[in-house]
């Protein structure tokens, strides 16, 4: 049987380590969606703002900000929602 270590020392079994790795992405993935959702709402209250004052241009880039992120927020929630593993990605 073949068995990794870690540089901490922690043994694995070839399916242990790939689980292992597998939950780590995952988890990555996870705040990286809650990261870009996150952004996404600060751009958009930054362009409400800077309609509510006035400022177009402002609130256009904002706006475009907003609107190139929300493409990766799909990939990701489909990448992690429609049961596939990480690693078929």
């Amino acid at each position: 049987m073949t068995r990794f270590r870690c540089r901490v020392g922690h043994a694995y079994t070839t399916e242990s380590l790939l689980n292992a790795q597998n939950d780590a992405y995952e988890a990555a993935l996870w705040t990286a969606l809650r990261a870009l959702e996150e952004r996404v709402d600060m751009y958009s209250g930054m362009a409400r703002r800077a309609r509510e004052r006035g400022q177009p241009l402002l609130e256009q880039r904002y706006e475009s900000r907003r609107a190139e992120i929300e493409p990766h927020i799909v990939t990701l929630t489909e990448m992690l929602t429609d049961g596939s593993d990480v690693d078929k990605q």
